[in-house]
């Protein structure tokens, strides 16, 4: 998440309820098991989990070969999912078993974790599921999600395009052909939040036009640039540069193209320019100098999570499936 170290230390917990030793109690008290998050803004750089060996059913050659289709020539994707092995899955299992259980401090620190990572929406529609329907309903329709994944990824499809496939209500149409599940359509693109943990490199040029994009509109505020993104959480650290940024972009009537242009103008080291084309559209110089400023203070490159649930409104990630 924007702002937070980007991962939490995994442990083994046992299952929440019924028949534990003492043994088993004293390892209760250790927090919920994380959700792998391995590429989230300051964490440890890595692109993706390791990979899964093929014997767990969900890794293989043709899907590695289908990830990297998305990957553009500075080397990293556009868009990253995260891997579904069997690891993993006991880590979410574990996690929905504590939304449902007696112990509320379980329930509270599951909840928590999931909102971490893929926004309180999320983690209130996974929670909501998992008491409804039950643990294993929920455990199940995990499973099917992470099948299908597999199922489009071998079919050629890369990560923007799995991404955009559950995002247009595809994903969730052909997930009901293959399973009878309880959950509602927000539910089930919740649980495939919490299990693709999608995320996608944005530079400062595509922050700055979708800062354009709701700048126009007098009530817009940080929120609305995440809502363009696809972000299902804040800005976190950088939501004091975003807010002047947009604060700026609103007060100059500048379009998303321009002020996709002077992000770049700044990136390449033209201040001096930037502020002169400022001022020369009538904006007063100090006011112009706090603009660039703040968009000098916009990451060069970023992280951001996404999330199935909104379509991108402004910055669309190019998939090849669409070329």
């Amino acid at each position: 998440v924007p702002g937070g170290d980007g991962r939490d230390s995994q442990t083994t917990a046992p299952a929440a309820d019924g028949g534990q030793t003492s043994g088993q109690q004293q390892q209760q008290q250790q927090p919920p098991p994380a959700l792998p998050y391995a590429d989230a803004p300051g964490g440890d750089g890595r692109d993706s989990q390791p990979g899964v060996t093929a014997a767990d059913g969900r890794q293989t050659a043709d899907r590695q070969a289908a990830s990297r289709q998305s990957t553009p020539g500075n080397g990293r994707p556009a868009v990253v999912l995260e891997d579904y092995g069997s690891e993993r899955q006991r880590t979410l299992d574990q996690t929905i078993e504590r939304l449902v259980s007696d112990n509320e401090t379980f329930r509270q620190a599951a909840h928590g974790l999931i909102a971490r990572f893929t926004g309180a929406e999320n983690a209130d529609l996974v929670a909501a599921a998992s008491r409804q329907h039950g643990a294993a309903a929920v455990q199940e329709t995990i499973g099917s999600i992470g099948d299908l994944v597999d199922y489009y990824q071998v079919r050629g499809r890369d990560n923007a395009g799995v991404l955009a496939t559950f995002q247009s209500g595809e994903g969730v149409e052909m997930l009901r052909e293959r399973l009878e599940t309880p959950l509602n359509d927000e539910q089930i693109k919740a649980l495939t939040d919490m299990l693709l943990l999608p995320r996608r490199h944005l530079s400062r040029r595509e922050l700055a036009q979708a800062v354009g994009q709701v700048a126009a509109a007098p009530d817009a505020d940080e929120r609305a640039v995440a809502g363009q993104l696809s972000m299902p959480v804040g800005f976190g650290s950088q939501t004091g540069s975003v807010r002047g940024v947009l604060a700026g972009a609103r007060q100059m009537g500048l379009t998303a193209e321009e002020m996709s242009r002077l992000a770049q103008m700044v990136q390449d080291g033209l201040r001096e320019a930037v502020l002169t084309e400022l001022t020369a559209r009538n904006q007063p110089e100090a006011a112009a100098r706090d603009f660039i400023n703040d968009l000098a203070a916009l990451p060069a490159a970023m992280v951001v999570p996404q999330s199935v649930r909104v379509a991108p409104a402004t910055v669309a990630v190019k998939s090849r499936d669409s070329e």
